[in-house]
């Protein structure tokens, strides 16, 4: 009953979206028009809490916003969070990502994983021991070196990400939301490029999207920092690749963070040779 009744309520807010009843803020970008509700864009934006507060000019006399230096695409999909508390690609349920890992790892749908650097590779990030999908009864806990708040991982962070666009897709959504202060959609915009990250690590579009993401946020922004160099820390043998010795090469800081990390795992001796095989 609790869900039907949640169920319904999401659907009737997203119904204001589709028809635009009781719209009074009108949003324009990129020649598209959205008939948006002042209430709900303010609660999510801080940005959009202050215009529609403190209109003045010509967006006080024509009842409008314009967003004309943002990607149409982008703000589609910020405006359907404010309406749906997610946005596109979403968050599939249970049974869908774990088909999703059996395919992409190999494994059969139901059985003790046997290959934990399989694992490591597409689910994990870094845990070493078998996950039973299924019962969910196992949990990596403290041995998981993903960045807060992740510390704890469990059944769901085999996510589904269908394409490696989804990285690029997930970065400028998070650019967005910080742009315009909407901090909800960037804690779900970055736990989608993280989790993104666990399957795409080795595609090309992970080095453009990390770019995205540095040029367009602060050096302060550390937990979207440290998934990019987490990500590559665990997977050092990308960065023989073009796209991401370019990327280091023009961002010095996250070359030497990225050092320093791979110093304090212990993954160099005192004569600065490499204790790991096969990267």
């Amino acid at each position: 009953m609790a869900d039907a009744a949640l169920t319904g309520f999401v659907e009737a807010i997203k119904g204001l979206l589709r028809t635009g009843a009781h719209s009074d803020l009108i949003v324009t970008c990129g020649g598209e028009t959205f008939n948006l509700h002042k209430n709900i864009v303010a609660a999510h934006s801080e940005f959009f809490a202050k215009a529609v507060t403190f209109q003045v000019g010509k967006e006080a006399e024509d009842g409008e916003i314009e967003l004309p230096e943002d990607e149409l695409a982008i703000v589609k999909l910020m405006v359907q969070y404010f309406y749906e508390a997610d946005y596109d690609p979403k968050f599939s349920n249970l049974e869908d990502r774990l088909a999703d890992f059996c395919q992409r790892c190999g494994y059969e749908n139901g059985k003790l994983c046997s290959d934990p650097d399989g694992v490591a590779s597409h689910c994990l990030w870094g845990q070493r021991q078998c996950l039973n999908l299924i019962s969910g009864d196992h949990q990596c806990g403290d041995a998981c070196r993903a960045p807060k708040p992740w510390k704890k991982c469990i059944n769901d962070v085999c996510a589904v990400s269908r394409t490696a666009a989804d990285l690029i897709t997930h970065a400028k959504v998070y650019v967005l939301a910080d742009k315009y202060a909407a901090s909800s959609l960037k804690d779900l915009a970055v736990d989608k490029f993280y989790h993104a990250t666990l399957y795409w690590w080795d595609d090309a579009n992970f080095a453009v999207a990390a770019r995205c993401l540095l040029e367009n946020t602060p050096d302060s922004d550390e937990y979207i920092r440290e998934i990019i160099r987490t990500t590559l820390s665990d997977h050092m043998s990308i960065l023989k690749k073009h796209e991401i010795a370019v990327l280091l090469g023009d961002y010095r800081d996250l070359a030497h963070d990225l050092l320093l990390e791979r110093v304090s795992r212990g993954d160099w001796d005192r004569d600065g040779t490499s204790n790991e095989e096969g990267e």
